[in-house]
């Protein structure tokens, strides 16, 4: 029954199970009674957790709280919101945890605190909103109009009684906005009585003034006043009543927030003493499994040894022979050896494995020596058939595939010499060869693929030659041959890139005029029969320009030559006019005399009128200066006065001041800062009396200068008056002087007509020969624009021209041809003298 190694073992471990699995029930039942007491403490645990979260998040709201009550911004309100939310979660979560009717009804009553707490909340927010609408109607509205009502009365205050009483008026009112100020910071009621006294001090300053007052406006302007004031005395009491209503909120909810967290400690101590009961229990439980665990564990131990050292000699003895075998062929090499099978348990089972495995292996050993001879024969078809199992089965498909790698190899390098032969360098060569092979395929690949890109990127850059393009270059690494190819392209692409260059240089400045330039680059071939040609165009360019500016400077000298005979002709008419000149000088000296005085009268009564209009602009502008001066003086007595009423306000503001001063003295150390202020004010108001008092003396001597300039101004007026009728009495005379001086211009004029029929053979002679001298100017400006034409181009030729003699002679020329025009031009004493002169010009 017990013959095999297998029913040994198994007899040995039933025994040791048995035994575990009695410990194993034993301990599960003692440790689910642990487990139930761990149970009970950790949930005890939890629930002690959550009341600690309940009260923290009780004292953060309470802490939200405060800071809502410093800054009641919607920011702190969402923060309180959302703490007082989390606080009604935590405690439902305690509810739901609790269990025994005192802890519900603990929790039921905090959840009851909690609801009144959130109440009290809402109330405070509509309370400090309240507070917050009367507090601007206060600070901003109400107050304010007060004291502007005040202020205007106090401008317009008919008697110094009434601007006293309305300065203690002021006074009271700020004594009862400081005072409301303060109790809007401090909240204390006795704050508030003061601001009370002082408004009842207001009331009876309000009683004088209604009896000193005589100005209706200004009576009404009181009662406004009083009604204003009413309304904030109303709502300071309401403020009172609001913050008063926030405080008791505010202790409520302090008060709840106490018994809340008091509550809370008190559910977390009843939980303590419950976990304190809990955990000594559970631990003498755990002691007790302990002991029977080590107990039963011995025993275990004790069986496993025995059974550790009887099977396993039991099985080495087996084992020993056979790897004595499997010694015996790793020293031999020889599979021919068997191991000992003739046990009847597992050890014999296993001696005829290893027999089988060893004529397996041998027989997978000889057909894989058969298929390594035939590779080494050059052989490719020889492969491992014989039917094999696990890793001689890998071992057949290891030799196998090596085969087939060595075949595939062979046919890919074969194909790949084809494609080289071929001049094909983008073929792919695909093998599914591995280790060295593969390596080798792929350093034959890529051998190709490196001459297939250097290749391409030279057919890119020469497909760019071809387009005209010769920036690009062959950038990529090559070596040996491909290398010396590589940079011969590069090269060829540099030469023509710098001559295509130098050629565009020089067209270039031939487009711009510029013939000095020549293709300088160093080429070769074809390359440098181009450059000799654009060379030698160039020159022959420039020689034809310098030519061409040789022939215009000829034909200007020639121009010029024939200008100088139109002068020379130009002379002798004008001898001819000389003669007639001199008969017709006494003409010439009586028609000028008539035509001089004739002039002087119109200028004469031209200019009178032009003095008479000044006149009487300058008369109108001085009456407009005095009426302006007359305005300044009354504005400045204005001002005067202005200066007088901020003079008062200042005196009325030092009185305000001073009485203020006065209040915080009686005020103590609650009046330092008020009486601070109150002495800034006092200074400030008698600043602004010596300002006053400074502008009012300068204002003052304004007006006294004002009044003088007045007074100079009005004289000024009526001088220009006496000028003007002077100057009209004047231009009277001037007139009738210019009406017979045009009669004796009609008279001297037909006398000089006759003079003028006679000079206009004269003039068609001179007119002749300067139309020969003008065809001879349009000929040297042809010529000289021709010139300026041909200075555009710059043959690096030094070029001396002839001195332009036309434009030295033209002024000379026409000096003497206008002399003559003195006789027709006086045929009219003022209108025909521009029109004969035009004439000349014409000529």
């Amino acid at each position: 029954m017990f013959k095999s190694i297998r029913a040994k073992l198994l007899g040995s471990f039933i025994v040791i199970t048995l035994m575990v699995i009695g410990l194993a029930v034993y301990s599960i039942v003692k440790v689910q009674e642990s487990a139930g007491g761990f149970a009970d403490y950790r949930t005890l645990a939890i629930n002690a957790v959550v009341a600690t979260d309940v009260d923290s998040s009780m004292f953060a709201t309470r802490m939200n709280l405060m800071r809502y009550l410093r800054s009641s911004s919607p920011e702190n309100a969402e923060g309180f919101n959302a703490r007082y939310n989390e606080l009604v979660n935590e405690t439902e979560r305690l509810t739901e945890r609790l269990t025994g009717s005192e802890r519900e009804r603990q929790a039921q009553e905090i959840m009851v605190a909690l609801r009144e707490y959130r109440t009290n909340f809402d109330r405070i927010q509509l309370l400090i909103a309240e507070r917050d609408t009367l507090v601007h109607a206060l600070t901003f509205e109400t107050g304010p109009q007060i004291e502007q009502n005040i202020t205007d009365i106090l401008r317009s205050a008919e008697t110094p009684e009434v601007v006293r009483d309305l300065g203690l008026l002021n006074r009271n009112l700020l004594v009862a906005r400081i005072a409301g100020q303060r109790f809007i910071r401090e909240g204390t009621p006795d704050i508030m009585e003061i601001a009370y006294q002082e408004f009842e001090r207001s009331e009876q300053r309000l009683a004088t003034l209604r009896e000193n007052m005589q100005n209706l406006d200004l009576i009404a302007q009181m009662r406004d006043t009083e009604q204003l004031i009413d309304v904030y005395v109303q709502q300071m009491r309401d403020l009172q009543r609001v913050i008063d209503l926030t405080n008791s909120n505010i202790s409520e909810m302090d008060r709840i927030g106490s018994d809340v967290e008091g509550r809370l400690q008190e559910v977390v101590s009843r939980i303590q003493a419950e976990q304190n009961q809990v955990g000594p229990m559970v631990q003498a439980l755990n002691e007790d499994i302990v002991r029977m665990m080590i107990i039963i564990s011995l025993l275990v131990v004790v069986l496993s040894i025995a059974v550790a050292v009887y099977i396993p000699r039991l099985i080495a003895r087996g084992l020993s022979a056979i790897q004595g075998s499997l010694a015996q062929i790793s020293q031999t090499g020889n599979f021919s050896i068997r191991a000992d099978d003739k046990r009847q348990d597992e050890i014999g089972e296993m001696g005829k494995a290893v027999n089988f495995l060893l004529s397996n292996m041998q027989d997978a050993i000889s057909e894989a020596n058969e298929v390594v001879k035939a590779l080494s024969e050059g052989r490719f078809d020889q492969r491992v058939t014989r039917e094999l199992v696990g890793d001689l089965n890998k071992l057949k498909d290891g030799i196998n595939t090596s085969a087939d790698n060595i075949t595939d190899v062979m046919a890919q390098l074969k194909k790949t010499m084809g494609y080289l032969r071929d001049g094909q360098f983008s073929v792919n060569i695909d093998t599914q060869a591995q280790g060295e092979y593969k390596a080798m395929i792929d350093s034959a690949s890529t051998s190709m693929a490196a001459m297939n890109r250097v290749i391409s990127e030279i057919n890119s850059v020469m497909s760019n030659v071809s387009e005209g393009q010769f920036s690009e270059r062959v950038k990529i690494a090559a070596a040996g041959d491909m290398n010396k190819l590589k940079d011969s392209i590069n090269a060829t692409v540099t030469v023509l890139e710098d001559v295509i260059g130098d050629i565009t240089r020089v067209m270039d400045a031939q487009s711009q005029g510029d013939l000095t330039q020549a293709v300088t680059t160093d080429c070769q071939g074809q390359l440098d029969q181009l450059k000799t040609a654009i060379n030698a165009n160039a020159d022959n360019l420039a020689g034809i320009i310098a030519g061409a500016l040789n022939s215009a400077d000829v034909v200007n000298g020639a121009a010029n030559e024939v200008s100088k005979g139109s002068q020379d002709l130009s002379q002798r008419v004008q001898e001819q006019a000389a003669a007639l000149e001199e008969t017709s000088a006494t003409m010439e000296e009586m028609n000028s005399a008539v035509q001089n005085n004739t002039q002087n009268a119109l200028e004469a009564t031209r200019v009178a009128q032009d003095v008479q209009l000044k006149a009487n602009d300058g008369s109108q502008v001085m009456q407009q200066t005095i009426a302006a001066m007359n305005a300044i003086q009354e504005s400045s007595h204005k001002i005067s006065e202005i200066v007088s009423l901020i003079d008062g306000i200042a005196f009325q503001t030092n009185l305000l001041a001073l009485n203020a001063a006065v209040e915080a003295a009686r005020a103590g150390d609650h009046g330092r800062g008020f009486a601070v202020v109150a002495g800034e004010v006092r200074a400030l108001a008698q600043k602004s009396a010596e300002a006053a008092k400074d502008i009012k003396a300068l204002i003052d001597e304004s007006v006294v200068r004002i009044d003088e300039g007045s007074k100079l101004a009005s004289s000024s007026g009526d001088m220009l008056a006496e000028i003007n009728n002077a100057i009209e009495n004047v231009t009277s005379m001037i007139e009738h002087i210019g009406e017979a001086s045009r009669e004796q211009a009609d008279g001297v004029n037909q006398v000089h007509q006759a003079v003028a029929d006679i000079d206009q053979v004269t003039q068609q002679n001179a007119a002749l020969v300067e139309e020969t001298s003008a065809a001879a100017e349009s000929m040297s400006e042809q010529a000289q624009e021709l010139s300026r034409n041909m200075a555009f181009f710059n043959t690096g030729r030094d070029l001396h021209r002839p001195v332009k003699q036309l434009e030295q002679s033209k002024p000379i020329m026409a000096d003497k041809l206008v002399k003559p025009a003195s006789l027709p031009g006086s045929a009219k004493p003022s209108d025909t003298k521009t029109t004969d002169a035009d004439e000349w010009t014409e000529f």
